[in-house]
């Protein structure tokens, strides 16, 4: 995972694409290339370009990784409106939006969330263009102001309050298709009287609970529920969109001109489409499927090969590979079971010392154990709260778009088991009193030591 996290730096750092390339092979309609700018605004911008010469509305969402979570509905909105999304940081109208606005003959900008009264009042000197706000006191009045503006929705996705990554695998079929999308509390359940239509629950359990007559879009992660959302629904795959798992703020960008062809959005991870390892989702890829590259994600070259290549069996999270083995033999470790088998085991005896106690239990987030992998692999090489690069162990959190009121952590090395490292942490007051805090949500990272045993890391939070 520390590998992973470095590969995600370098990909941001030399993703300085100029303008958009996107060219459509003759007599297939099938279109192949890339849509990205120097960062995450300017492959909005890009993405734009190549969808609309005009636009009467345009929707504005903050840029900031930690408020992308107010834009998770918007989708339905712009393809409602046959709008692009574009993007600006919440406190500046960012450099070329204003004269992408402009040049679009925009007549209407929503403003989303946390986007600011400082940008509204940047586009006021724009003749005859009108902005309104739609944003509330927090995530859940936000959704419910964007889902406002819907005209009769014909379904509805219901994702995890903090699940981007699991709102934006929806979001084109959203926009084609005007189902609203609507965050769970932070307990997972929501209200069943905004429920309308159809019905999807997307992502797991532990992010949206069970709702009566509704189909669960959902995997182990993000990559899993990805994959079973493009199983499911009715996409087109004359040609597809792929961006970024890590922080897929481009898939929020895309989504209404992905609506356009209905077509879906993969979600890459390195120099892998995890969803190409499902079965069902192969048996919809039609072999000249164009490929759409989003930002700064794997070459479209790259990825049509391994469309082309056989599908290799689905991997459980990867976590930090093994490192060389020392000349001297050592202790004997237990049995290769997967390691997020090792961290959900860790959860649970976890929430069975809190059920001891009289305390509710925690509930999973899978963006939460993406941080908590990240970091164990770090507390394998550098035993301490304090990451390799001196920051903070919650900008972790932070760098996955984690938003949170308060975060605490737990590491450990060398135990053999989940039960040992459970025990270890109740016998010591300060873990012990983060087991028994009164935090929403918990995740176990787990990587397994080369020299004895495993690295564990408990990340806590709960949400604003």
């Amino acid at each position: 995972m520390m590998k992973k996290c470095m590969a995600l730096l370098l990909v941001l750092t030399l993703a300085l694409w100029p303008a958009p390339v996107w060219a459509a092979e003759a007599g297939t309609g099938a279109a192949s290339g890339r849509l990205a700018g120097n960062d995450r605004i300017a492959t909005a911008l890009a993405i734009c370009e190549a969808g609309w010469e005009t636009a009467p509305v345009v929707i504005l969402a903050a840029a900031d990784q930690a408020n992308l979570v107010d834009s998770l509905s918007a989708a339905a909105l712009a393809g409602q409106e046959n709008a692009p999304i574009l993007l600006t940081y919440k406190n500046s109208l960012a450099l070329g939006v204003k004269a992408r606005i402009q040049a679009l003959g925009a007549r209407t900008v929503y403003l989303v969330g946390a986007v600011s009264d400082a940008v509204a009042e940047e586009l006021r000197d724009i003749e005859g263009l009108q902005t309104e706000k739609l944003a509330g006191s927090d995530r859940w009045a936000t959704e419910k102001a964007v889902n406002a503006k819907l005209t009769g929705a014909r379904g509805t996705f219901v994702v995890g309050y903090n699940a981007i990554p699991d709102a934006l695998s929806v979001a084109s079929y959203a926009a084609a298709h005007r189902f609203q999308i609507i965050l769970a509390d932070r307990y997972g359940t929501a209200d069943a009287s905004r429920l309308t239509g159809t019905v999807y629950v997307v992502g797991g359990p532990a992010v949206v609970k069970d709702i009566a007559g509704a189909t669960r879009l959902g995997g182990a992660d993000r990559y899993a529920t990805n994959a079973a959302v493009i199983a499911a629904l009715d996409f087109q795959f004359d040609s597809s969109f792929f961006a970024g798992g890590a922080s897929p703020v481009d898939a929020l960008a895309a989504s209404s001109l992905a609506a356009r062809t209905g077509s879906a959005v993969f979600l890459t991870r390195g120099a892998e489409v995890p969803a190409l390892s499902d079965g069902a989702v192969r048996e919809k890829i039609p072999a000249g499927m164009g490929v759409i590259a989003l930002g700064g994600v794997m070459a479209p070259e790259a990825i049509t090969a391994l469309i082309a290549a056989p599908a290799q069996p689905t991997q459980p999270p990867p976590t930090q590979p093994a490192q060389p083995q020392t000349t001297t033999a050592p202790p004997e470790q237990p049995a290769q079971e997967s390691t997020y088998a090792v961290a959900r085991e860790v959860f649970d005896l976890t929430n069975a010392e809190r059920a001891r106690n009289g305390l509710p239990p925690y509930a999973w987030d899978d963006l939460l154990y993406e941080a908590a992998q990240i970091r164990a692999a770090e507390v394998d090489q550098f035993f301490d709260h304090t990451r390799p690069d001196g920051s903070s162990c919650f900008t972790a959190l932070d760098e996955l778009g984690l938003v949170y009121a308060s975060a605490g952590e737990n590491i450990a090395a060398g135990y053999l088991d989940a039960a040992g490292v459970v025990a270890g942490w109740m016998d010591s007051p300060g873990h012990r009193a983060n087991i028994l805090k009164d935090f929403d949500y918990l995740a176990v990272g787990v990587v397994k030591k080369a020299d004895y045993g495993y690295a564990f890391v408990q990340l806590f939070y709960s949400g604003r």
